[in-house]
């Protein structure tokens, strides 16, 4: 589970004149980003024009700027090679839209038009499809390289995705969204199905009873839950009850208990 993440234009503008310090915070950044992004704590989100940014990289006057060479083959690296750390999102059919802005302290010029009115494009998506869920953000240079967190340039429009830094990842939901079904209310939990199926959502059962009850503890959790077999079948309040414990929405659990395995997820768009 993880959110998504908009590469910045500091990145992505691979053109010349270029300061050595920004070319530090995007390496640092791209390092940074590639750690969270293996270790599933994000992923990032690209157009196909963002994805070909790559092939505007100036070769001329190169030697000058190696730091900026080594940034190009990463980029490109990550770029060419199908990986699911990065997503792909079409822009073809988005017509009303504004440009996004940028963040301040970076590059302008054409590349960075682009990169506007692409993100642009996403958010676009995203307010028609799930606006009320803070799932996508702008990943900052300046944050992502150690610094503090930066902000947008002033005047460019309301219309944005939040500026976050790898401590702000905390503060975004997860992009993806687990399908369940409209009818699962009137779903029933069996005490059988329960004590067979609550290892999937991480709950450990106790050997032996206690009385008419089992403890069931959830790793990290600070309290245990009861399974008590007199309570059958289990009422939905009670399921609640595990949403904390669990780390998952309680729909989630209950699909889970039922079914035997975990409801599918797919991409909010």
């Amino acid at each position: 589970m993880a959110p998504a993440l908009c590469l910045p234009p500091t990145i992505l503008d691979q053109s010349f004149p270029r300061e050595a310090k920004e070319l530090e915070r995007a390496a640092g950044t791209l390092g940074v980003l590639q750690g969270l992004t293996e270790r599933g704590r994000c992923f990032l989100l690209l157009t196909p024009a963002l994805m070909s940014f790559h092939e505007c990289f100036e070769w001329a006057g190169v030697r000058s700027y190696p730091l900026l060479l080594d940034l190009h083959r990463l980029v490109t690296q990550w770029l060419l090679q199908p990986t699911r750390f990065i997503r792909c999102v079409s822009t073809l059919n988005v017509a009303v839209y504004s440009p996004h802005p940028a963040p301040a302290g970076g590059t302008s010029g054409v590349l960075v038009d682009i990169w506007r009115e692409e993100t642009g494009k996403i958010h676009a998506i995203y307010m028609s499809r799930c606006a009320r869920i803070r799932c996508i953000g702008v990943a900052c240079d300046f944050a992502f390289a150690g610094l503090p967190l930066g902000a947008y340039e002033d005047g460019l429009g309301d219309a944005r995705f939040p500026l976050v830094g790898p401590a702000g990842l905390r503060g975004l939901a997860d992009f993806d969204e687990w399908v369940i079904p409209a009818d699962l209310h009137r779903w029933s939990v069996r005490f059988a199905d329960a004590k067979r199926n609550l290892h999937l959502v991480g709950g450990a059962i106790a050997d032996k009873a206690e009385g008419s009850h089992y403890k069931v503890k959830f790793e990290g959790a600070p309290r245990s839950w009861v399974l008590d077999v007199n309570v059958d079948p289990i009422p939905d309040a009670f399921i609640a009850e595990i949403e904390p414990l669990a780390g998952l929405p309680s729909e989630v659990i209950k699909f889970a208990l039922v079914c035997g395995e975990l409801p599918e997820r797919r991409p909010r768009f």
